[in-house]
């Protein structure tokens, strides 16, 4: 059986991106998760949609997970950056986090982010920063911002969106 759970928790998202994995999967389709299946995996990918929009549904949901199998290690992928401080919130239930910045604007927001955000908070957290090439950052500006970061640069969206091999994609809708 795979070890990580990729786990959508909304279809919600207010991008229209043109070349989002979502519409590669019939998310509708997806099989539920039976929340007592939390405790056979060891990583808990959290996803969407945007898990972003719906912030205080999400902090119950982690800390749901963390009562029940505190031993998972749970990681988010999000692109959201609008109000930083709903993301600081959210990551003292995290292991880590993949932001991915789409804009230049979501580049600014996730410079709001670190500074709200208390270095110590994030010591111990997986971190990653996708990049798409059309944000246009040049690398002085990736080392500033990539501080404790893995950034890739220059992402481009994948055809097809394959699920990665050893993780099973299920949905436990939050809204």
């Amino acid at each position: 059986m795979p070890n990580k759970l990729r786990l959508l928790v909304t279809k919600s998202c207010d991008r229209k991106c043109p070349g989002c994995c979502n519409q590669d999967w019939d998310l509708d389709g997806l099989e539920r998760l039976d929340f007592s299946e939390i405790r056979e995996y060891s990583e808990i990918l959290i996803t969407g949609g945007e898990p972003m929009l719906y912030p205080t549904q999400l902090m119950h949901f982690l800390r749901k997970i963390n009562d029940y199998a505190p031993w998972v290690r749970v990681y988010m992928y999000t692109a959201r950056t609008k109000r930083p401080a709903e993301l600081v919130g959210v990551m003292a239930w995290l292991d880590g986090l993949t932001l991915t910045l789409h804009t230049r604007d979501d580049a600014d927001r996730f410079m709001d982010f670190k500074r709200c955000m208390p270095a110590k908070w994030l010591d111990s957290k997986s971190l990653r920063l996708n990049v798409f090439k059309e944000v246009e950052m040049d690398d002085v500006i990736l080392d500033i911002i990539g501080k404790g970061w893995e950034v890739k640069n220059n992402m481009e969206w994948i055809k097809d969106c394959p699920l990665p091999e050893g993780e099973v994609f299920k949905k436990w809708i939050i809204k």
